[in-house]
């Protein structure tokens, strides 16, 4: 994974590219494109845009952005949905339940397409 936010700006440079070019493409402002690349915003379009310009894997982009793996979004899913257990039993839990189920799988279907 690019997980330093200074790769951002030496895969830019390994590309020839100046920053105004990529701000201009992904319309960022490029002084919050600088911070992207630094590290001192973190920058969700920024980053994905990167990953999809210069071909990175995205699901990579995405953990990058969301600051965890997707293996802790299941995790945490699986956790909601013990906790939701041990509430009262209700059609809103049982939806509840159910749509965290179909989180799981689409994370599930994320992590093995790679």
């Amino acid at each position: 994974m690019y997980d330093s936010k200074s790769s951002l700006s030496r895969l830019r440079k390994q590309h020839f590219l100046k920053l105004k070019d990529l701000a201009k493409i992904l319309a960022i402002d490029s002084g919050n494109l600088s911070r992207a690349e630094s590290g001192k915003l973190n920058n969700a379009k920024a980053v994905l845009g990167y990953y999809i310009l210069f071909g990175l894997p995205l699901q990579e982009g995405i953990e990058q952005v969301l600051e965890c793996s997707m293996e802790q979004l299941m995790d945490r899913s699986f956790q909601l949905i013990e906790n939701i257990s041990h509430e009262p039993v209700s059609i809103k839990n049982e939806l509840r339940a159910e749509s965290l189920h179909q989180v799981i799988t689409r994370l599930n279907e994320m992590k093995e397409s790679v």
